[in-house]
């Protein structure tokens, strides 16, 4: 059986491999991880607010 490629491929040797943005996003996470099932529910809530406004999102047609 023939193993598969990553279609990921190789980071460019001139990427860093950490940047500001990715530093941000793991200390999220860290953060998010803290998070009780009810405070992460709310946030997500409040998220979907701040995207799709007032409206639900099967109302806008978004496909959550």
């Amino acid at each position: 059986m023939k193993s598969r490629k990553s279609s990921a491929g190789r980071p460019s040797k001139h990427y860093p491999l950490e940047t500001n943005g990715s530093r941000i996003a793991a200390e999220a996470r860290r953060e998010t991880n803290k998070l009780s099932r009810e405070e992460r529910r709310k946030l997500f809530a409040e998220a979907m607010v701040t995207v799709y406004g007032e409206r639900s999102p099967k109302a806008v047609g978004a496909g959550h």
